[in-house]
C-alpha cells in the first residue's frame, strides 16, 4: 500500500477537531485488483443511488479524484470489518472505473461516535434530516424502530409522532440526534395518535408552526386529562366552537383553556 500525507477537508476537520485528533492523517490506496474491499452500513447511511454513481464516475473522469473515502473499523451487526463512513458513491464509482481507491481511516468508539461521524461527514454534500438520524439510530435502538413504524402509518409530522411516543414536550430534534429518544407507553401513544389524526381533520390548517403549537398543546392536554377525557364528546364540542380556534391558535394558554372547555 502507498502512503502519503493528506490535509483534511473542512468536514473532516470538523470531526477531527471534535475528537481532538491530529489534523493530518495518512491517505492509503487500495489497489483495484485487491481482494480486500469495504462494507457499507446498510440501512444506516443513505442508500446508494446508481445514477449518482454514474455522475460521480463522470466527474472523476473529468476532474480526477478530489477526496478520499472515509473508513472505520467497526463491529456492525456482529460483523467486524472496515465500513465506509463517507464516500459510498465515490467508492463504487472508482470500482466501476477500475481505479485504485484512496481512503483514510478514523476511530469510532461507540454508536454515538458513529452517528456523529456519519452526520458531520455526510453533511458536506446534503444536510441530514431528522429522518436520517432516526434511520441511523434505528440499527441499535429499538425505540427508533418503533418511531419509524408509526411514521410509516400515521400522516403526522415526524416530530409530532416522536413527541407522542416520547410522552413529553422537548426539543425532539436534539433528543433524536443524540440518541436519547425513548418510547413511553406505546399503547397510550397509539391511542393519542389516533385522537390527533381525528382532531387534524377538524381544526383549520394554518402555517406549520401554528398547527404544531396547537397539536402540542392538545397532546399535553390529553396526557394530563386522560382519565376523564371522552374523545367523541370532545370532537363534537370542538366542531361547535371551531370558529374560536382560528383566533386563539397562537397562544398555548388560550389553547389549553379552549380544550378544557371542550371536555
Amino acid at each position: 500500500m502507498i502512503k502519503e500525507q493528506f490535509t483534511l477537508t473542512k468536514p473532516h476537520l470538523n470531526f477531527i477537531k471534535m475528537k481532538k485528533q491530529n489534523l493530518k492523517m495518512n491517505i492509503i490506496y487500495l489497489k483495484n485488483d485487491s481482494k480486500k474491499g469495504f462494507r457499507t452500513l446498510d440501512n444506516v447511511n443513505r442508500a446508494i443511488v446508481p445514477a449518482h454513481v454514474t455522475k460521480m464516475a463522470e466527474s472523476i473522469m473529468k476532474l480526477g479524484i478530489l477526496r478520499p473515502v472515509v473508513v472505520a473499523n467497526l463491529d456492525f451487526k456482529g460483523v467486524k470489518d472496515d465500513y465506509i463512513i463517507d464516500g459510498q458513491h465515490l467508492y463504487h464509482a472508482l470500482l466501476r472505473l477500475g481505479y485504485d481507491i484512496p481512503y483514510v481511516t478514523i476511530d469510532v468508539n461507540d454508536n454515538e461516535d458513529l452517528i456523529a461521524a456519519l452526520a458531520l461527514l455526510n453533511n458536506s454534500s446534503k444536510s441530514w434530516t431528522m429522518q436520517d438520524y432516526v434511520q441511523a439510530w434505528s440499527f441499535t435502538n429499538p425505540d427508533y424502530k418503533t418511531l419509524i413504524k408509526h411514521f410509516n402509518v400515521y400522516d403526522l409530522e415526524l416530530s409530532i409522532i416522536a413527541t407522542i411516543l416520547h410522552g413529553k414536550i422537548e426539543n425532539m430534534s436534539k433528543v433524536i440526534k443524540t440518541g436519547k429518544f425513548k418510547v413511553n407507553n406505546e399503547d397510550v401513544a397509539v391511542e393519542l395518535m389516533n385522537f390527533t389524526t381525528d382532531l387534524l381533520k377538524i381544526i383549520p390548517r394554518q402555517d406549520r408552526s401554528t398547527n404544531r403549537r396547537c397539536v402540542n398543546s392538545y397532546i399535553m392536554f390529553v396526557y394530563h386529562n386522560f382519565d376523564k377525557y371522552d374523545h367523541q364528546k370532545f370532537l363534537v364540542k370542538v366542531k361547535k366552537n371551531i370558529a374560536r380556534l382560528e383566533f386563539i391558535n397562537s397562544s398555548d394558554d388560550d389553547l389549553t383553556n379552549f380544550f378544557s372547555e371542550c371536555i
